[in-house]
């Protein structure tokens, strides 16, 4: 079953907080993880910041980035889903860069699994609402339209 994952995903795989244990249970699904090319450095960024804002000890941080950059993703060019990333962003009052992952998993025609509920709600009222999945429900629900 593949899937798209966003970094709100990505983090809860080294940082304990709620629904860290989907996250996890995700990563191990079989099927491929499609991520666009900003994937890692997002999620390199955000475990920074948890060390910043002392979440995470820095040797914690350093052993995630480790591991996590040894992790086997579908990377996509960021160029090619810029610009439809972009019109969804100005539909929704969305991120670009959330709308990339979006954008990724409707052209792969398979659902992105994200546990940023403000983006999860805004996509709700738009046409991509079925190329989305909430973290509680991907699991039970799965995350490919296949």
């Amino acid at each position: 079953m593949d899937r798209v994952v966003d970094a709100s995903v990505a983090v809860k795989w080294f940082v304990p907080e709620s629904h860290t244990a989907i996250a996890k249970d995700i990563m191990l699904l079989p099927g491929t993880t499609h991520v666009p090319d900003l994937f890692r450095a997002e999620v390199v960024s955000v475990l920074c910041r948890k060390i910043q804002v002392e979440e995470l000890s820095a040797d914690e941080g350093r052993e995630a980035v480790t591991t996590f950059m040894q992790l086997p993703f579908q990377f996509h060019p960021m160029a090619d889903l810029l610009v439809p990333a972009f019109e969804i962003a100005l539909v929704s009052r969305q991120y670009v860069y959330d709308c990339v992952y979006l954008i990724l998993a409707a052209q792969l025609n398979i659902r992105m699994v994200t546990a940023d509920r403000r983006f999860y709600k805004a996509i709700q009222k738009t046409g991509f609402k079925n190329h989305i999945g909430w973290i509680e429900d991907a699991l039970t629900t799965g995350v490919s339209d296949e």
